[in-house]
């Protein structure tokens, strides 16, 4: 079982895009998590450019001959009162397009807002789960996999239960759960405990520089688990880029030292597919 390693471009959030994709190809990393977060990573607006400009930034990345797994969004929250359905449905097309013309297997999206209690969360579960229901089916017609981050109640104990609750509420085949490492340790949760409490339901881990001396044991666990998706480092880069790239490069050698890195099985090479869109020529059958 190999290990694969990417990088978020959001550790270059401060830079323009073609630096952020070049400072990763040189910290040694062959694969990205493209973050599209506005006010997070303000790279590209997947809802407010322009075709011409959707071209030229899917250009661009291609040219950077990085592997995009995945596309990281923030949808809004279907249990947020305020927020509306139907701009949600919108914006999650918006981006599921955008992963499919960047040859990804998934879309990362925020899920929810947290709840303060485990009854608010069972209640607000639902409302979640309906609302994204439709946006897996799609996910679905587009050969995409749908990893939702899922919110918490307040509390460890009923974390993995609800993480669970919430992707078996989807109903979807393609639905899995975002395993964020931080966020587990913010509940006082072992990210290796994660693992084993969340098998099968993983889709996508996201790695902090905080834990980045960790790895040897979480990725033991992790190929244990059957898990052959990647793991991307998100980590904050407020220094100058060549002390964020150099930190970088530490933790990608932390990451070979603790298992080899590779491409996934579903994933062996790219081709130019249909419109000139770049993608992935599957070995075996997405997940």
């Amino acid at each position: 079982m190999v290990t694969n390693l990417a990088c978020s471009t959001a550790c270059f959030h401060q830079t323009s895009i073609d630096v952020a994709l070049q400072e990763i190809r040189l910290a040694g990393f062959q694969a990205i998590d493209m973050n599209v977060i506005p006010g997070l990573c303000d790279h590209f607006d997947a809802t407010q450019q322009s075709g011409s400009e959707r071209q030229d930034f899917i250009t661009l990345v291609r040219n950077s001959r990085l592997l995009v797994p995945t596309v990281t969004a923030a949808l809004c929250d279907f249990n947020f009162p305020s927020d509306n359905f139907e701009f949600i449905i919108q914006s999650a097309l918006v981006h599921l397009k955008l992963a499919a013309q960047l040859a990804c297997n998934a879309l990362n999206v925020t899920c929810g807002i947290s709840a303060h209690d485990r009854r608010q969360f069972l209640d607000q579960a639902c409302i979640q789960a309906k609302g994204l229901k439709p946006i897996a089916q799609e996910a679905r017609c587009l050969g995409l996999q749908l990893n939702v981050l899922a919110p918490h109640s307040e509390g460890p104990f009923s974390y993995l239960e609800d993480a669970r609750l919430l992707v078996e509420n989807i109903d979807e085949q393609n639905v899995r759960l975002i395993l964020d490492v931080e966020q587990v340790q913010s509940l006082n949760i072992s990210p290796v405990d994660a693992l084993r409490g969340l098998v099968g339901y993983i889709g996508h881990v996201r790695l902090s520089n905080s834990w980045a001396n960790s790895l040897g044991e979480f990725f033991e666990e992790l190929n244990r688990t059957g898990y052959d998706g990647y793991c991307t480092l998100e980590m904050e880069t407020a220094q100058g880029i060549t002390e964020a790239r150099e930190r970088l490069q530490q933790v990608f050698l932390l990451g070979r030292s603790a298992k080899p890195v590779g491409v996934p099985a579903h994933c062996c090479s790219s081709e130019i597919g249909p419109s000139g869109t770049l993608r992935n020529k599957p070995c075996g059958q997405n997940r």
